[in-house]
This record gives C-alpha cells, sequence and structure tokens, in this order.
C-alpha cells in the first residue's frame, strides 16, 4: 500500500462523506469499543437492576396487623419517597453513564478535526447508542420496581416518564462532558446539577416554605419549572393518584365535587366575612367586587338585579342583596356536590363495595394521595395577589390560569391556548422539549464557552 501526505490546507479541500454516512461509521466505531470494554457492558446492564431491586427491597415497609406483618401498597408510607428517589436515580444514572463520553474523544476529534466532519452526525451516534441504553435501563428499572413493590396499572406511563428523564440526563451529561477537559471536574459538576434537583422539585421544600424572593402561595416558581425533577416527579404522583385504573373514571366527578366543596365550605364564608368587613367599614371591597365577578362568569348565571360593585360607602339594602346572591350560590354548589357523590356512588355500587374496596387498596397508596391532595396543609384558602387562591385537594383542580406554566403543582390537567391537557403528557412533551434544547446547547458548545469565559474572566482577576 502507498499513502500520499496531505498538507491541512489540502485535506480541507477534500469534500467530506455524507452525513448519514458518517453517522453509520461513528456509530459502527462507538459500539465496537464499547463491546471490548467489560467495565463499560457491566456498569450499564447492571446499575439499572441493582438499584432497582436495592431500592424496592429495603423501601417495601410491612404495616402490623392482626395476623402479623404484611404487606401492602395502600399502607406502604415509603411509596412518595420512592418516586422521588425514582427521578433522582434516573438523573444520576443518565448523567453518569454519559458524563465521560466526548471527553473520551477529544484526542480524535482534534485529530479529525482537519477534515471537517459533521459535528451533528458524531453528536447523534452518541445520543443514539444513550437512546437504546437509556430504554432498556428504564424498562429492568420500572419492571422490578413495580414489581417487589405491587405498583399496579402504570407500568408504560411510568416508564414513560423515568425513560425521558433518563434521556434528558443523557445530553446533559454529554453537555458536561462536552464542556469540561477533566474527568475530576466533570465528576465535581455533578453534584452542582443534581442538588438543585433535590431542592426545587417540590418534593422535599415546599414552593410556598422558600425564600420570599422566589417563593410562589399557589403557583410554582420560575426555578422549578427550570428543574426537571419537577415534571417528572409530579407525573408520577398525579398519574398514580388521579389516573390509576380505579381512579381515573371517576376522575371528572371528583374534580366537579372538590371544586364544589371547596367554594361551599371555604371560599362562601371568606366572601361573607368580606361583606361583614364593609358593613362595618373596615375594609376596601375590590376583592369581593373582583371575585364576586369571576365567580358569576365561571357558572355562566346572569346578575341583572345585582347593586352596583360594593364600596366603603355602599348601604345596607346593597350589602343585604349581596347576601342573597351568596346564598343562590350556596344551593347551587350542594346541587354540584349531590350530583357528583350520586356518580360516585353509582359507579361503587356498579363495581361493588367490596371489589371496590379491593380495588382501592390495589391501586391507591394512602400516604401519596394525602400528599398529593395536601391534606397536611390546614390553610385550605390562601390570600395573595388580591385573590382567593384555592389551596385544597389540588390533585382535583383544574388551574385557573391560561398560562401553562402558572398551573399549581399536583394539577391533573395543564391548561395550555384555552385546552386541557393531561398532566402525563404535558410534563413528558416539557421533559422532551428540555432534551432539544439541551442538544441545541450541545451542538453550538454553549456550556463549554460559557465556562471558558468564566475561566478567563477569574484568571485575569487573579493575575491583577
Amino acid at each position: 500500500y502507498t499513502f500520499k501526505r496531505f498538507s491541512p490546507e489540502k485535506i480541507k479541500t477534500i469534500p467530506p462523506p455524507p452525513a448519514i454516512y458518517q453517522w453509520e461509521t461513528y456509530l459502527r466505531r462507538d459500539i465496537t469499543r464499547k463491546k471490548h470494554s467489560t467495565q463499560y457492558l457491566l456498569l450499564n446492564a447492571l446499575i439499572a437492576p441493582f438499584l432497582a431491586f436495592f431500592l424496592s427491597f429495603f423501601i417495601k415497609g410491612y404495616h402490623l396487623t392482626e395476623e402479623g406483618f404484611q404487606y401492602s401498597f395502600f399502607h406502604n408510607e415509603n411509596i412518595p419517597q420512592f418516586l422521588f428517589i425514582s427521578v433522582v436515580v434516573s438523573i444520576f444514572i443518565g448523567m453518569v453513564v454519559s458524563s465521560e463520553e466526548i471527553f473520551r474523544d477529544n484526542k480524535i476529534l482534534i485529530r479529525e478535526n482537519f477534515i471537517q466532519l459533521s459535528r451533528h452526525s458524531y453528536l447523534l451516534s452518541k445520543i443514539t447508542i444513550l437512546f437504546f441504553v437509556s430504554l432498556l435501563q428504564s424498562l429492568m428499572y420500572v419492571v422490578i420496581t413495580n414489581s417487589v413493590l405491587e405498583i399496579n396499572g402504570i407500568l408504560l406511563e411510568f416508564w414513560l416518564i423515568l425513560f425521558s428523564t433518563f434521556l434528558l440526563a443523557n445530553i446533559i451529561g454529554l453537555n458536561i462532558s462536552s464542556a469540561f477537559k477533566s474527568a475530576r471536574i466533570i465528576y465535581l459538576f455533578l453534584p452542582i446539577v443534581i442538588i438543585p434537583q433535590l431542592l426545587f422539585s417540590g418534593a422535599i421544600v415546599k414552593f410556598d416554605k422558600l425564600h420570599p424572593i422566589i417563593a410562589k402561595a399557589v403557583e410554582v416558581p420560575f426555578i422549578g419549572n427550570m428543574m426537571p425533577s419537577r415534571w417528572a416527579y409530579e407525573a408520577l404522583a398525579v398519574e398514580q393518584v388521579a389516573f390509576n385504573n380505579l381512579e381515573k373514571p371517576l376522575l371528572d366527578a371528583k374534580i366537579q365535587k372538590y371544586d364544589a366543596k371547596w367554594k361551599h365550605d371555604f371560599w362562601l364564608p371568606e366572601m361573607y366575612d368580606l361583606l361583614e368587613s364593609v358593613r362595618e367599614k373596615k375594609n376596601a371591597p375590590e376583592i369581593f367586587n373582583d371575585e364576586l365577578q369571576k365567580e358569576i362568569k365561571s357558572l355562566e348565571i346572569s346578575c341583572k338585579n345585582c347593586p352596583p360593585p360594593l364600596s366603603l360607602d355602599s348601604q345596607k339594602e346593597d350589602v343585604k342583596k349581596f347576601k342573597n346572591i351568596l346564598s343562590n350560590f350556596k344551593q347551587i354548589y350542594l346541587n354540584k356536590i349531590q350530583k357528583a357523590d350520586l356518580k360516585i356512588e353509582e359507579f361503587i355500587n356498579k363495581t361493588g363495595e367490596e371489589n371496590y374496596a379491593e380495588l382501592h387498596k390495589k391501586y391507591t397508596n394512602d400516604a401519596l394521595s394525602k400528599i398529593v391532595r395536601n391534606t397536611y396543609d390546614t390553610r385550605k384558602l390562601i390570600f395573595a395577589k388580591n385573590q382567593l387562591l384555592r389551596n385544597y385537594e389540588p390533585v382535583y383542580a383544574i388551574p385557573e390560569s391560561d398560562a401553562f406554566f402558572n398551573a399549581h403543582l399536583y394539577a391533573p390537567y395543564k391548561k395550555f391556548f384555552g385546552k386541557l391537557f393531561r398532566t402525563l403528557y404535558a410534563n413528558v412533551l416539557v421533559l422532551w422539549v428540555m432534551v432539544f434544547i439541551g442538544y441545541f446547547v450541545l451542538y453550538f458548545d454553549l456550556l463549554k464557552k460559557t465556562s471558558e469565559k468564566i475561566g478567563s474572566f477569574f484568571s485575569k482577576k487573579i493575575k491583577r
């Protein structure tokens, strides 16, 4: 064989092969190298099933009955923690698997830079392998954990959420791998990514308990919406509580029931108190007028005989007329509650009371249900932004705001352009949008460029 020596200038004039051919070449080369790495194969094959069995075995809490210690999915108080740990495990495994992928190829990439090969083909070859690795890892994790913990009816949904989280973590790991030149720095950077996922997910620290600068009374703050863990955990929790095989047929009836019940038990008494404060000349009535108009609109009723908007100068007759309006609302809410209760009762009778009780224990986890329904919080109504906000049964509350990102945590649906989308699909869509944004950042090496600018800035400061 004879070889010709080309200068870098000469090489640059040679047209590169087609992008699809480059992708195939990169893919074959990467697979061949990984096949010969026993350590890599063992790590990827065992890490997901090992963690799945380890976590589910120790989280499988038994409860004491008359017959001794027994396991029941309904009574397992560790399920909420397990769901959140599963999200964290997905992020951790996804980043660890991919965090050195590009870093290992640095020398090869420098040599191949002269040929002007497609970065797009190179990155897609990495993502293709990681896609299938994450698919298998997430599937093994879900099958093992759901089997051990007896989580029924949401296998496919559970897998879809965790697979999306795995893949997003892969993209984050590739960005980190491309940005830094040292393996030590790469693994030091991983906790910087994971810790905010723990803090701003809404699972450990409630969003209204954060620092007042970012805390929100009911809505999810901006920083929470930036966290993949928030979208993944919420989707898992809502899917398990509101869309399991037993609760899904009852969801619409329960949404109607708890909406009317909140207004009857909490909103109406607060409106009566506001009326009393107007009568005693103690408080400005703007909030009363706004809330009343909003409720008239939501009930789609007319108020032809309504007196003019309340003011501190309103007469007792006006206050009395408004009390009559609120009394009519009370009857409307009671009718809605009764109608919803009838639907629920019909479903239970059709299923059979004993069968329904068994299915309830099979598909419902009491601890998770209490968290998602917010039963631990005594504040069912919150006054904020000159509004009376609902803090009651959030998993059965339709978001009032049309803004997609302004929905409260554990909402069963998200609103987008006035239409409702199931939280599972909405949240998975957000995770995939994050995947594409992460690929955009990776393709243009924005994290690397940012880190280099920050490094050069501080090095100049140190030299001075």
